[in-house]
């Protein structure tokens, strides 16, 4: 993280790369932290407080509500490899979601959903609202 410390998405880039950490050492830390955090409220609040933080720290690189959505991703990830520590199926996902910090913020559009019946299934769509 040094070499990108100010950089947008910086703090993301980091918690990705724990996730998708291969040294075993790591992973069965990670291991013994879930099941801590599942059986104990005190060490959730502990993670929470740190990840707290650390996002507080790094508010001005990665308070995106993008880069949000690519850390419990990343959560997600880190959950299935430790659960089952012989998924393959994640090749690839590891730079997409570092990729995915990179995308430049787009200015939030105001929608609506409008359901559609397609065949026997309903479906949501979104559809930009009409400016006054």
């Amino acid at each position: 993280m040094a070499e990108e410390e100010n950089s947008d998405g910086c703090f993301t880039r980091a918690y990705i790369r724990a996730a998708f950490s291969e040294r075993a050492a790591e992973r069965k830390i990670w291991g013994a932290l879930l099941s801590l955090m599942a059986s104990k409220d005190q060490v959730g609040w502990v993670w929470d407080n740190w990840l707290s933080e650390r996002l507080k720290r790094h508010s001005k690189t990665d308070s995106r509500i993008e880069l949000r959505v690519v850390r419990l991703a990343a959560d997600g990830v880190w959950l299935e490899r430790i659960v089952n520590a012989k998924s393959k199926n994640l090749k690839g996902v590891e730079e997409y979601l570092i990729e995915m910090t990179r995308i430049p913020l787009r200015a939030p559009r105001i929608l609506r959903w409008k359901p559609v019946l397609v065949g026997a299934n309903w479906f949501s769509t979104s559809i930009p609202e009409k400016s006054n």
